[in-house]
């Protein structure tokens, strides 16, 4: 799988900030490419989403794997309970705070 590029990574991060800000519903595809540094209305978007629906999945997607990967990385470690149970709390806060923004999205 080929790495993301550097304008896909721009677009979805103004999308969430824009999300997470407005609501999705009362963000444009217009909108998220201005802010992304495109053409307002250009459709340039669409080279790298198909739709703005695709936007938010994608958002989704990345905090999932964010989420995963804490959680592939806390399997790893052999600790006594109290120490374990006290890094799973951080790791936990750790990726909420990273992805503080598509949480305002879901919740």
């Amino acid at each position: 799988m080929k790495p993301p590029s550097a304008g896909r990574e721009r677009i979805l991060r103004e999308a969430i900030r824009l999300f997470a800000e407005r609501g999705y519903d009362r963000t444009s595809v217009p909108e998220i490419q201005e802010a992304a540094g495109l053409s307002r209305g250009s459709g340039a978007l669409y080279k790298h989403f198909p739709s703005k629906e695709a936007l938010l999945a994608a958002a989704i997607d990345r905090f999932v794997g964010t989420a995963r990967e804490g959680r592939a990385e806390l399997g790893e470690q052999v600790l006594p309970v109290d120490q374990g149970a006290r890094r799973i709390v951080e790791s936990m806060l750790e990726k909420l705070g990273a992805n503080r923004d598509v949480l305002r999205i879901l919740w």
